[in-house]
């Protein structure tokens, strides 16, 4: 199961002043290190998390569906970029990056608090191609009606397939604008391209300002990105769909439970149980309810103001 966020760990508070760089950090960090540079700057890179093969057998098991697709359509999902969902029934290895050790201790770090488990947000694979202009800066929590600055309430990871440069339509981001209220804007001019070598991950908090790049190069751009959001908000991509019940059925309980086969107190039950029962080849017709709120989780009292 992703780690309890039940108890908030002791991650340092934001400072007052804006911060001006993004966090790089290495593979060992602890993710303490990775939460507390999240918390501080709305974002942070972990240089080289997986091996470059890894991210050559993903980009192999994504290819054909990137190559089939027709561009987006507008200048928000971009008229000269791809992309395509359902990657945990898409891709195994999208599976292993979505459960990687380190990125879940450190979504868990920083949804403590909020939530009892956090679950899946959206998966989606991502490649810009020449020519394509720089998309808007854009915050990915705006699918919630949260008032700004706000506790994190989502989490976002975005993977380099390729190498990230300036160059080839690197994500940009504006270190700090997590904290903006929703009254202060970026003026594009703020932003940064993040840099990173195939198998980084740039982690940051959803209410982090950010937007593609232009791809200014004579190559594509691939990238995957996986966003981790509460147990008790609605997911943006709707993975009972976007996982067929079959394929659910067969994967480890940990990716499970991440997709939403779990309950969040009584949310998301089924027949008044865990809702993975509805996964087994056989569902009885009558279930007993069970008491799905015990006094574990009645004693973390997650409110939100």
């Amino acid at each position: 199961m992703p780690p309890s966020t039940g108890t908030r760990p002791q991650i340092p508070p934001p400072q007052v002043f804006a911060p001006t760089s993004v966090p790089r950090l290495s593979s060992a960090a602890t993710h303490l290190e990775v939460a507390s540079a999240v918390t501080q700057a709305g974002c942070a890179v972990i240089e080289a998390l997986v091996a470059p093969a890894a991210m050559r057998a993903v980009a192999r098991e994504l290819d054909d569906a990137l190559n089939r697709v027709p561009y987006c359509e507008g200048s928000f999902t971009g008229r000269r970029t791809k992309r395509v969902a359902r990657l945990v029934a898409r891709s195994p290895g999208c599976r292993e990056l979505l459960m990687h050790e380190l990125v879940l201790e450190s979504v868990g770090a920083l949804l403590a608090g909020e939530c009892y488990e956090f679950q899946v947000h959206a998966t989606s694979a991502v490649r810009i191609d020449p020519g394509e202009r720089a998309q808007s800066l854009h915050r990915d929590d705006g699918v919630y009606p949260f008032r700004h600055p706000t506790r994190p309430c989502h989490i976002n990871t975005i993977w380099a397939v390729d190498d990230f440069t300036r160059a080839n339509g690197a994500t940009r981001v504006v270190p700090g604008s997590h904290l903006f209220d929703d009254a202060t804007k970026p003026a594009a001019s703020d932003a940064q391209p993040v840099e990173m070598r195939q198998g980084s991950v740039l982690i940051f908090d959803a209410a982090l300002y950010h937007g593609g790049g232009a791809n200014e190069s004579a190559g594509a751009r691939t990238a995957v990105i996986l966003g981790y959001t509460l147990g008790w908000l609605r997911q943006e991509e709707n993975q009972y769909l976007a996982v067929p019940p079959a394929l659910a059925a067969t994967l480890p309980r940990r990716l499970q439970r991440l997709l939403g086969y779990t309950t969040h107190g009584f949310l998301g039950a089924f027949e008044g149980q865990d809702p993975v029962v509805a996964l087994a080849p056989e569902i009885p017709d009558v279930l007993p309810f069970r008491d799905l709120y015990g006094p574990e989780l009645e004693a973390l009292q997650i409110r939100r103001r």
